[in-house]
């Protein structure tokens, strides 16, 4: 197919994946706010980026046949039919962020207090041991339940299979502390670098290289947040291509076999044809299914995120996620699992079709604004911390696929995050420094006890 063969509707939308990156970068920079940056350039490599180099013949279909299911029409109708409901996705979240999110996001060196210091180094200290020592044994029961023929989704206790995560929020408040002067000793530094180079290690390979992702994205924000704006491109840049480059090569390592292609020149042709960027595929093939062969969840998709925290040896009847089981394509007898991403915005179709994207990413747009709102009326290292987090969780959030199995994923793996923010709840918040007697007569543990939210009030004070 060449050029000439594209219609005028698909080069609109690829114009409007354009329009989202360019002004990702100026509000990038005139707010330093990355969250429209990232989302726009991932939804442009795994939708027009994708879309183009699959009908120009460049880059290899995802196919589903073996498992009856239909493949992209030879005139890749379907395709773009599948890039434009992507695209009306994107555009009504980020539309909807953009509308609510008006803060500029501040970078300052914060001086934290000594007990907060004392308190993360501590928590540190206890945790880490604990998820490096559980993450081996739950990746060891794994190992040998699989090698016993037990399926893994279906036999499984995802508490235990998803427990190694625990590494990718460890990795966060490591580099977290250093970042914010926690880590004050050459011994301490010395251990975080020991334990970073454990969770590579860990993390880095075919199987586990979303949550070498996760931390690795997160970690490079926290890094960059020291200056403002475009200032920060550099080393977000850095960070970019050395994540995106050690990702295509622990991809490249799946039945990689000696005497193969060098594996940096496997990890970049993985990289450059956007093989790991297929969920434009996966969205082709779910538009087929739904409601062709199942209705529409009509919120189904979203109320299964609660029954997935109930274990499997409780309720032996729980429904499965993913349309694919749904289908009666996997069962407990099998041992592997198959299927491509349809991303986030395949979700919200299964849920009610074009209507259930618009409502879909209207909500998730919202909550985004609401959590970067939020997050700017905090204390700076825990703003950052959640601004991380938020980071790291849309990618495989966006990514897409069994949208119950990926919010676990989020659950097992910032849980860490969600303790520290508890513990330290009286120090989330810093003081507007004044004089009124009134002001100071309020007791300290009453005013640490706001909560804003739209209503937050703006930047002031200390720190901040």
């Amino acid at each position: 197919m060449n050029a000439s063969d594209i219609s005028l509707s698909v080069w609109f939308c690829l114009a409007v994946q354009l329009f989202w990156v360019v002004w990702g970068i100026k509000r990038f920079a005139r707010r330093n706010d990355d969250l429209p940056l990232v989302l726009s350039i991932f939804l442009a490599y795994c939708g027009g980026y994708r879309y183009l180099g699959a009908v120009w013949g460049r880059f290899e279909w995802g196919s589903l046949r073996s498992f009856g299911l239909d493949a992209a029409s030879s005139d890749f109708s379907s395709t773009a039919l599948a890039l434009k409901a992507i695209i009306l996705g994107e555009s009504v979240l980020l539309a909807t962020y953009c509308y609510l999110q008006t803060r500029t996001v501040i970078s300052t060196r914060e001086r934290l207090p000594v007990l907060l210091q004392k308190r993360m180094r501590m928590l540190l200290l206890i945790l880490a041991p604990i998820s490096v020592g559980g993450a081996l044994l739950a990746g060891y029961y794994t190992a040998i339940s699989h090698a016993l023929g037990l399926s893994i989704a279906f036999q499984v206790s995802n508490y235990v299979a998803c427990f190694p995560l625990i590494l990718v929020s460890m990795a966060i408040l490591v580099v977290l502390a250093w970042r914010f002067g926690a880590l004050g000793g050459v011994r301490q530094k010395l251990f975080a670098c020991a334990f970073l180079g454990v969770v590579a290690f860990l993390t880095f390979g075919p199987t586990g290289r979303f949550q070498f992702l996760g931390w690795m994205i997160a970690s490079a924000y926290l890094i960059s947040t020291t200056r403002f704006g475009l200032q920060r491109i550099p080393v977000l840049a850095a960070g970019a291509a050395l994540t995106l480059a050690l990702f295509g090569i622990a991809g490249a390592l799946r039945g990689y076999r000696e005497g193969d292609a060098n594996l940096l020149v496997a990890g970049f042709e993985r990289t450059k044809s956007g093989e790991d960027a297929n969920m434009l595929d996966g969205f082709t093939y779910l538009m087929g299914v739904y409601p062709k062969l199942l209705p529409y969840r009509l919120g189904g998709e979203h109320f299964e995120i609660l029954l997935r925290t109930i274990p499997r040896q409780l309720w032996p009847g729980k429904p499965v996620g993913g349309y694919m089981n749904k289908l009666g394509l996997f069962d407990a007898s099998s041992t592997v699992t198959v299927g491509i991403s349809p991303t986030l915005f395949g979700s919200f179709y299964a849920e009610g079709g074009w209507i259930g994207i618009v409502v879909c990413s209207i909500v998730y747009g919202w909550v985004a604004a609401w959590v970067v709102r939020y997050s700017i009326s905090l204390r700076m290292i825990f703003g950052t911390l959640i601004r991380a987090c938020l980071i790291a969780a849309c990618i495989p959030l966006l990514r897409g696929g069994d949208l119950p199995g990926i919010y676990a994923w989020l659950g097992m793996s910032f849980w860490p995050v969600m303790l520290l923010l508890w513990w330290n709840r009286r120090f989330l918040y810093v003081m507007e420094n004044t004089t009124s007697q009134k002001r100071s007569s309020v007791p300290e543990n009453r005013r640490n006890a706001r909560h804003p939210v739209f209503s937050a009030p703006g930047l002031r004070g200390t720190g901040i």
